[in-house]
């Protein structure tokens, strides 16, 4: 019996488990999170684990391995786009969106740019500097930037939308996971704002805030894998079972 008579509409991958490459994210995002909480417990003994650990810092293994995760994520959604895309087609343009969204998240990663635009919006803070406001340990590079990366990043999934849209579920998480992309690296980095020189809240905000990011790029890249494999171009990827 084929799937459409067994009730499957055409073109609709039926739910896989959790494919490898994924198992393995989500295994070293709890690995990563571990290790930071494990290091705190233990009174933080050698400086250059610590920095090397720390979840908050930069230039370090965490750093790295979001920038890679978001480059994959990029890759991915890269080859779900290009079929659908032709320079002399327009409207197939905002089909790149999602992918160039998740490579400029992957350079920032490793090149602290919102950090460093944040640093010039301070500028436009009481005094021109953020001492002595409520913004005294991030600034508001979030506020300035998270609204329009939020409306590329509408325009991105709504080309989405548009060319697998039959593929809701795959579309529903990858949107999902972009949501808890924006509140953990957004709304939660806010409240280091509130922590001040409380060490433990202070290590708890940077866990949370974090953690949340890392799952949430794993989850996106959870997504691509889905949508690259339900679209057929190509039809399978490692660790994912193939219909018959």
């Amino acid at each position: 019996m084929t799937e459409a008579a067994g009730g499957m509409q055409p073109g609709v991958v039926p739910a896989q488990g959790l494919p490898g490459p994924v198992v393995a994210l989500f295994a070293l995002d709890l690995i990563l999170a571990a290790a930071y909480c494990a290091n705190y417990i233990l009174g933080a003994p050698f400086d250059p684990l610590t920095q090397e650990l720390n979840l908050g810092g930069e230039g370090n293994l965490p750093t790295w391995y979001a920038s890679v995760k978001w480059a994959l994520a990029a890759l991915v959604f890269a080859g779900v786009a290009l079929p659908r895309f032709a320079w002399k087609r327009p409207s197939s343009y905002p089909i790149l969106v999602v992918p160039l969204l998740c490579l400029l998240l992957s350079l920032d990663e490793v090149n602290q740019l919102h950090e460093r635009l944040g640093g010039q919006a301070d500028a436009l803070l009481p005094g021109g500097h953020r001492s002595g406001t409520a913004f005294s340990r991030t600034g508001i590079w979030m506020l300035l930037l998270i609204p329009p990366a939020c409306v590329v990043g509408l325009v991105g999934g709504l080309a989405l939308i548009r060319e697998y849209g039959k593929h809701r579920r795959i579309l529903i998480k990858a949107g999902l996971g972009g949501l808890l992309f924006v509140l953990a690296a957004g709304g939660l980095e806010l409240l280091a704002n509130l922590v001040g020189s409380r060490p433990r809240l202070a290590v708890l905000q940077v866990l949370v805030e974090e953690t949340g990011e890392m799952l949430a790029a794993t989850v996106v890249c959870w997504a691509a894998l889905d949508l690259l494999r339900a679209s057929g171009e190509p039809a399978g990827y490692p660790g994912a079972s193939r219909s018959p």
